[in-house]
């Protein structure tokens, strides 16, 4: 790899991580330690992609729209697919469903609290289609529930059950040989049941609104660039997205329209015609006023095709995972250890993850 790809990669990062303290010294007063429902919605955001955060720093093989729309500037085919994902918890599909449209019930909860249990869930079905410089992708359903347990002896209890759909509409060009720019507009509508409280509240007078089920629309428009000269070895990549920067119908913890700032590089090395190496180095800004911190991850992504192997190490997770892209056939399966011991959980959080779909 020539050094003029590696020189602006790491003058690139080298200012962003300036940029990034300087922001995190103005808002040291407001920070604290993120929750870890904070830190899941954020993840859940992209669960679908296979590289998790890292999707903001390459283009991945995986059925779906690119988390950065400014990406669709270096499509070359259309492709029309259909794609589900998920992970090992599919046993709470019928808690999450059964809890968005009746009250809670006690024993559900009952249930968490003797078997302390945190469990995390996420599943949804997707179809979409684009071309080279605009896409769509709808979400019919996309089922989703945390639970958290604290103190076993005075049992404190995190409880979110969603079920959303979603419509997704992106579009982006070159601006010149260089540069290129992309626009997501999106529509969330959820059906979802909250409550962040004390178990014996669940029988208190007035208890019956604790867990009352809510309906909420959020409208999005999260613009990025995208800036990747090709004619320095190592077809080096840096882009910035903002996402969440939208409003919504109605107010209801724990969902915001907070923007988020995401800034991803890349350098990519083509060892062969059917082989691949990606490095990755993505850091976000999660925005919250309690809570907002910086993250960062690094990512490596090998394609050998049809296979695909690929790993990221960051603040909030770990994962490795294995692909198959064989014609039309998508697939994965990802190892993920998510780390909340600084966020108010006692232990980490580990759960396979699968994505299978079908290109056309």
């Amino acid at each position: 790899m020539k050094k003029g790809g590696l020189k602006i990669f790491f003058h690139y990062h080298r200012f962003t991580l300036g940029f990034l303290v300087g922001l995190s010294l103005l808002s040291f007063e407001v920070s604290a330690t993120p929750k870890a429902l904070t830190l899941f919605l954020d993840q859940v955001h992209m669960d679908h992609k296979r590289s998790k955060q890292l999707c903001y720093a390459y283009e991945e093989e995986s059925p779906g729209l690119p988390c950065n729309p400014a990406f669709l500037g270096l499509r070359r085919k259309p492709q029309f697919w259909i794609s589900s994902f998920g992970n090992n918890n599919l046993k709470y599909f019928q808690n999450v469903a059964n809890i968005v449209e009746t009250p809670v019930k006690a024993d559900l909860l009952l249930d968490l609290i003797k078997k302390n249990s945190n469990e995390h869930f996420a599943s949804s079905l997707s179809i979409g289609y684009l071309r080279d410089n605009w896409g769509f992708n709808i979400i019919p359903s996309k089922l989703i529930l945390f639970t958290n347990i604290r103190n076993p002896s005075l049992p404190r209890i995190t409880l979110l059950a969603s079920r959303e759909s979603e419509f997704q509409f992106q579009m982006g060009s070159f601006m010149n040989s260089e540069w290129s720019w992309g626009l997501q507009a999106r529509y969330v509508q959820r059906d979802f049941s909250y409550n962040d409280g004390y178990f014996s509240d669940h029988f208190v007078d007035g208890s019956k609104d604790i867990y009352s089920n809510h309906r909420q629309q959020m409208y999005f428009l999260e613009p990025s660039i995208l800036f990747a000269p090709g004619d320095l070895a190592g077809s080096p990549t840096f882009s910035a997205t903002i996402d969440n920067l939208g409003t919504e119908s109605d107010k209801h913890e724990p969902f915001d329209t907070r923007p988020n700032l995401r800034i991803g590089s890349s350098l990519t090395a083509q060892l062969e015609p059917d082989q691949q190496l990606q490095f990755g180095v993505t850091t976000h800004w999660l925005n919250d006023p309690d809570n907002s911190k910086f993250y960062s991850s690094i990512g490596i992504n090998y394609s050998y095709s049809p296979f695909q192997i690929f790993a990221n190490l960051g603040e909030i997770e770990q994962q490795v995972g294995l692909a198959l892209n064989h014609q039309h056939l998508s697939a994965s399966l990802t190892y993920s250890r998510q780390d909340w011991a600084n966020n108010q959980i006692s232990d980490y959080y580990t759960l396979w993850r699968w994505e299978l779909g079908w290109k056309f």
